[in-house]
């Protein structure tokens, strides 16, 4: 008589063992005068697993099982194996190894339908899948016209009518007769559809495809403008001297971030960009060891536009390096670590760094130039200077800051003047706080119409209050340090 007999996950097919026998280090123990047999020991945590289920179809509320349909295991991106179900929608997949996978169900005609799966040593996942129908496609149909001179339009056959969702193509199809296209069978959703005809310019329009629906769009083209051109010559700046060409320089035009055309000088630093739409771009030349100039350019239809650049030599880089010190009470100076040095060019922040536990810093690589030099740190006033650097050398600059007086405060109410002459506190009235014509500080006003704007350096001020349906008034405050200084605005009404 033979029957399965399994040890440690692992399944015999042998004799039936008496209740005598034992299992010992691998070997199945019989009574004396039976044959013994060896069985290796397994690790159980090795053990692949089995996933298993059923495919089904929803249609009418009602579950139909799937032939055929195709059901993958990924781990990642990765594509590990794919079944085909049963005639009863039935898959396995068997000799799993443990792990996490994500499991897919497609078929035909059906939304495909994903999910993670967990497989256990030696385990069995049961995984079912319902796939909803897909819905049902829509058409989108349309004429294209040529806009003639005279705003006379005409069909246009041979036209290209594309299918598009985020910039690619899907589909396309050209007009025939009567300027007519047609695309069948477009799944339900937001698309872009695109058409160019030769001799005319190309025009993009969005489209929505309903379930079961027809979309209409006609496009009405406009006739193209003859293309124009730009020519000239990169030539390399020579001190105390004329230029000479610069062969091998880049020019390149854009359109917004979008390069358009591009070209390399030739020997005598001539280049050309031809067949170029009317309209404005910006054309960027460019070679090593220069410095790139850029401009506005215009294209005209049919005309050649001239642009000649004439391109400096990078200068060497300088360094600007110092000291920031702080004025102490006694009249000493004592170094600042961790104060800020600001370069700016004009408003904008070309480079900060921050002064080491000696007050000192630098900074390298700097452009040759003017520029402003900042320095400030808590508990003292900021310092700004003038500076200029020159190619290759190095600018010192040391900044002494003075302490920061004791900061003071502006606050105060805002009324409004009513129609019969009394006072009412506004809430959300606007309070500006200006210095040298910059707004520094702003507020809004309470619901008993106060305001509180501080700390701020001890100076003048302006101080502005407006609300809606009033004038606004204005004020100069000196703040003096420490000081609580009050201001209140009494508003009148607009007529």
């Amino acid at each position: 008589m033979l029957r399965l007999v399994p040890l440690l996950g692992i399944v015999l097919l042998g004799q039936v063992a008496p209740e005598s026998c034992v299992y010992s280090d691998g070997v199945l123990i019989t009574p004396l005068g039976e044959e013994a047999l060896e069985v290796p020991a397994v690790d159980a945590a090795g053990q692949p697993g089995l996933i298993h289920g059923l495919v089904f179809g929803v249609r009418d509320a009602d579950d139909v099982p799937l032939e055929g349909a195709l059901v993958r295991l990924w781990r990642g991106d990765e594509l590990l194996r794919e079944v085909q179900t049963l005639p009863d929608g039935y898959y396995e997949l068997p000799d799993v190894p443990p792990g996490e996978y994500g499991l897919v169900a497609e078929a035909e005609g059906y939304e495909p339908e994903r999910g993670p799966v967990l497989v256990e040593p030696g385990q069995e996942v049961v995984r079912d899948f319902h796939l909803l129908p897909l819905p049902e496609p829509g058409v989108v149909w349309g004429h294209v016209f040529g806009i003639l001179p005279g705003e006379h339009e005409v069909p246009l056959v041979g036209a290209l009518v594309q299918l598009l969702r985020d910039g690619h193509v899907l589909r396309e199809v050209q007009t025939q007769q009567e300027g007519h296209y047609e695309l069948i069978d477009v799944p339900p959703g937001e698309y872009g559809l695109r058409a160019t005809a030769e001799g005319f310019e190309p025009e993009t329009v969005p489209v929505l495809v309903e379930p079961g629906q027809a979309a209409r769009r006609d496009f009405h083209l406009p006739k193209a403008l003859e293309p124009g051109a730009i020519v000239g010559r990169v030539f390399a700046a020579v001190p105390h001297g004329d230029e000479v060409p610069l062969p091998g320089a880049l020019v390149v035009l854009l359109h917004g971030e979008q390069v358009v055309r591009s070209a390399v000088a030739n020997h005598e630093g001539c280049y050309e960009l031809p067949e170029l739409r009317p309209g404005g771009y910006v054309i960027v030349a460019q070679a090593e060891g220069f410095e790139p100039l850029a401009a506005l350019v215009g294209i005209e239809p049919g005309h050649v536009t001239h642009r000649d650049f004439v391109l400096h030599r990078l200068l060497e880089p300088g360094a600007v390096v110092g000291c920031v010190f702080g004025l102490t009470d006694g009249g000493d100076e004592i170094p600042l670590g961790g104060a800020f040095v600001e370069l700016w060019h004009g408003e904008e922040l070309v480079r900060e760094v921050r002064t080491n536990p000696d007050g000192h810093y630098e900074m390298h690589g700097v452009r040759p130039g003017e520029y402003r030099l900042c320095a400030h740190a808590p508990g003292y006033l900021p310092r700004e200077v003038p500076l200029e650097v020159h190619p290759g050398q190095v600018t010192e600059q040391s900044f002494v800051l003075p302490p920061a007086p004791e900061p003071g405060t502006i606050e105060g109410q805002v009324r409004g003047l009513t129609a019969g002459g009394d006072e009412v506190p506004l809430d959300g009235a606007l309070v500006l706080v200006l210095r040298a014509g910059h707004v520094i500080r702003d507020a809004r006003t309470d619901r008993h119409g106060h305001y509180n704007m501080g700390p701020l350096l001890p100076g003048e001020y302006l101080v502005l209050a407006g609300a809606e349906g009033y004038h606004f008034a204005h004020a100069p405050v000196v703040v003096e340090p420490g000081e609580v200084t009050v201001r209140d605005f009494v508003l009148r009404p607009l007529e």
